[in-house]
């Protein structure tokens, strides 16, 4: 799918207004960006040693995972990483989505009105280059109008090839191989990432050379292109690539990666031992099992932010950084970490990552950031981009003000759609039904508005209903989607053996998807088929994704009482992927029921430092104290949850029914009725409301 970019290569030099203070030295700092690069596909390359400049990170620096938030729009991650704002504040969003294929705009706001990124924020007198980032030209230009800087170079534009006559562009053949591309348009595509690539290179090199600058900022766009050509061919083999197009090109992202590695050792080169580097990505890109389902019949279909993961990542090495392993960092992190080496520390959704830094970082200073309102008017992609993020988020509110007017005004199933899911999220369900119906008979072909009635239907008890909506979809649209929605329904009603049915249909279609081969081994093991469970997840195609395989088979095992099996299959899923945080919770309740307690608390401690953003290791930690009769601790922990995580159902039950047992009636009944708002049909707090707060009863 040709990923078509408005570039814009530039260095400009940025001066933030306000002084430094006394004492605060400002530290050189080189960070490159890789746009697209995933976590896990450089940690494995590293290991394997296909990537030595990366792989020194690892070695002499601090290096972990970043977690990207949703929604997963390249252009707007990237503003949130440099400004370390929200979206609604930085106001950059991204329009490289399904309906809209222009090129993104520019910032067109004044700099008072939206958060500047980190360099326009350093002190006096920092000379800091900006190089192939494509929204700081604009942007700086604006914040420093009388600076001196390097002018502007338009690479290439969106409908012309790039002209760079000077330029000794690297032929594709000597990066990659191939004798022939799998098509036209890839080896367009795979060109001009490697000309602009090597561009970028080439202009950081020479400004670096110049040894006059204290900071810059390498932006590389090209991976995130080549991996949408090309990670259709990675391995499982998608049902769409022929054998032999897998065989030729399952290696295409591996020798753009080793392409960018090797340049990378030369651009740091150019950086003296007083240098500090970051190399940073603001998100990943889904890879084997974890790709998007693709169709026989449609296989360009599907939007381009469903190939992009949460896995980004985070490698610093120098003088003034820490070896250590970087733990539980988020995309807000990137821009006050940056701006420690400088001496600066803003306030924000963000924090220090103290702990890779060998100095103390300055004493925070308050910004005041831009107020969040709607702002101008935008395109309809972005406008998407940023309803989803503020649903994302629990903004509710604020989403619905952007789109009821669109809603009520337009004949567009996106905005309805849009909708009828924030209505279905604050519990509105009869609301939401309208909103999704509305949807649904816009645009019929659309599957995720009649799957998301389908779950309305069925939290309104009107389980025929949805059935009937699903069933009416599998004949029509046999996908992995429609038949894992059905799995589902069958699944939350206790029906094992038909769920099953389901979830081996989406298999036998999608090979890739690891969640129906997890439910079909819990159907299993929840009916006392525990051989079968495991033989399911540790001898099915779901070993090319073995960590996942190994958590969910100590999961069965803790369920069966098996504990020694259960820690065993635990260290076998970390072995294979340290970052699965979930693993270390099958530690900690192992070890917790062994009588182990100080090495379960050790466990739940890991879970929560790789995964401080969720509340699933606090909560599974307030169970096992309330079983230990720990009740006060387990009744503050649960509380705590409900209170920072009021979407997590399981937690307002339990901290619902354990104030009711306290007689704690008002608390009770806010959390109770909080829960069923969201899940009407949840048996354990629809019997206790009942019980405490009916009529009846009272």
């Amino acid at each position: 799918m040709l990923i078509k970019r408005f570039l814009i290569l530039c260095a400009g030099l940025a001066v933030a207004s306000g002084g430094i203070g006394c004492g605060v030295q400002a530290r050189p700092l080189l960070v490159v960006a890789l746009d697209g690069a995933d976590w896990k596909i450089v940690r494995r390359l590293v290991q394997e040693g296909s990537l030595p400049t990366l792989g020194a990170f690892f070695k002499d620096g601090a290096a972990g995972r970043l977690e990207a938030e949703k929604p997963y729009a390249a252009r707007m991650l990237w503003a949130t990483a440099l400004t370390g704002a929200e979206p609604e504040n930085h106001r950059v969003y991204d329009d490289a989505h399904d309906y809209f294929l222009e090129p993104p705009p520019l910032p067109k706001e004044p700099l008072s009105s939206r958060v500047p990124y980190f360099w326009e924020r350093l002190p006096r007198g920092v000379r800091f280059a900006v190089v192939g980032y494509e929204d700081a030209s604009a942007a700086s230009r604006a914040a420093n109008p009388g600076a001196a800087r390097y002018a502007v170079k338009k690479l290439f534009h969106w409908d012309s090839l790039p002209l760079m006559p000077d330029l000794d562009e690297p032929p594709l053949a000597a990066v990659f191989g191939y004798e022939r591309f799998p098509s036209e348009e890839c080896e367009a595509a795979t060109a001009e990432a490697l000309q602009v690539t090597e561009a970028v290179f080439e202009e950081a090199g020479r400004l670096l050379a110049e040894g006059s600058w204290d900071g810059a900022l390498v932006f590389l766009p090209g991976l995130d292109t080549v991996s949408h050509h090309f990670m259709h061919y990675d391995s499982p083999r998608m049902p769409h690539i022929g054998h032999l197009e897998h065989r030729l090109y399952y290696d295409g992202v591996l020798k753009f990666l080793q392409f960018v590695d090797g340049r990378l050792e030369k651009l740091l080169s150019h950086a003296t031992a007083s240098w500090n580097v970051a190399v940073v990505s603001a998100y990943g890109f889904c890879h084997g099992f974890e790709r998007p389902y693709v169709s026989t019949e449609h296989a360009q279909l599907g939007s381009v932010e469903a190939w992009h993961s949460a896995d980004g990542f985070f490698l610093l090495k120098g003088p003034d950084v820490r070896k250590v392993e970087l733990k539980g960092a988020w995309v807000y992190d990137v821009a006050p970490t940056l701006l420690a080496f400088f001496g600066r520390r803003p306030e924000g959704p963000g924090r220090v990552l103290d702990e890779i830094l060998k100095f103390p970082a300055a004493p925070l200073r308050r910004i005041k950031p831009a107020h969040p309102r709607l702002g101008p008017a935008l395109s309809q992609g972005s406008t998407a981009v940023r309803a989803r993020h503020l649903l994302e988020t629990r903004r509710y509110a604020l989403a619905e003000s952007l789109l009821r007017p669109l809603a009520e005004s337009e004949e567009e199933s996106v905005w309805a759609f849009l909708m009828g899911r924030s209505a279905h999220r604050t519990g509105r369900l009869e609301e939401a039904g309208d909103w999704l119906e509305l949807a649904s008979g816009l645009w019929p072909e659309e599957l995720s508005s009649i799957i998301e009635l389908s779950r309305v239907r069925e939290k309104q008890g009107q389980a025929d209903e949805a059935l009937e909506l699903l069933g009416g979809l599998v004949q029509i649209y046999p996908e992995p989607d429609v038949y894992n929605a059905m799995a589902d329904l069958y699944y939350n009603s206790f029906f094992c053996g038909q769920a099953e049915i389901y979830y081996r249909s989406a298999t036998q279609i999608h090979i890739g998807q690891v969640l129906p081969y997890m439910r079909m081994a819990e159907c299993l093991s929840r009916d006392g088929y525990l051989d079968e469970a495991l033989n399911l997840l540790l001898e099915s195609p779901l070993l090319y994704r073995a960590g996942f395989a190994y958590l969910a088979a100590g999961e069965a095992y803790l369920f069966h009482g098996k504990y020694d099996q259960a820690l065993q299959a635990a260290a076998d899923a970390l072995k294979h992927d340290p970052d699965l945080w979930r693993a270390h919770l099958v530690r900690a309740r192992a070890l917790w029921a062994q009588g182990k307690k100080e090495d379960a608390e050790a466990a739940f401690e890991e879970a929560m430092s790789m995964a401080p953003r969720r509340p699933e290791p606090l909560y599974q930690k307030a169970l096992l104290l309330h079983a230990a009769r720990e009740s006060q601790e387990a009744f503050r922990h649960m509380i705590d949850i409900a209170e920072r995580f009021p979407e997590f159902v399981p937690a307002l039950v339990k901290a619902g029914v354990w104030a009711a047992e306290k007689n704690k009636r008002s608390l009770a009944r806010d959390m109770l009725q909080a829960a069923l708002v969201l899940e009407p049909r949840n048996m354990e707090a629809r019997y206790t409301f009942d019980a405490h707060f009916s009529k009846k009863n009272s």
